[in-house]
């Protein structure tokens, strides 16, 4: 919760994706690519230079804290 509360009091625009980690949707391979530890939070922040993936809720937060700098250059995130 703590990347998604300091999206909302930064004003980032964001998608919020729910994944239900209880019934293994963590464990898919399509997840796995974005986080091999099969772990929540993850964001997906689309920077002008590419797709960038931050896990961890601490690394999660300061990576929003960043894109509020430049938010005028970023294309925003997903958070999930």
């Amino acid at each position: 919760m703590r990347p998604l509360s300091e999206a909302l009091e930064l004003g980032i625009p964001f998608e919020h994706i729910s994944v239900p980690y209880q019934e293994g949707a963590t464990r898919t391979p399509v997840f796995l690519v974005l986080n091999p530890n099969g772990q929540i939070p993850v964001i997906e922040d689309l920077r002008t230079e590419g797709k960038v993936v931050v896990s961890e809720s601490m690394a999660c937060a300061a990576n929003a804290a960043l894109a509020s700098k430049r938010r005028s250059t970023s294309a925003g995130f997903a958070t999930r």
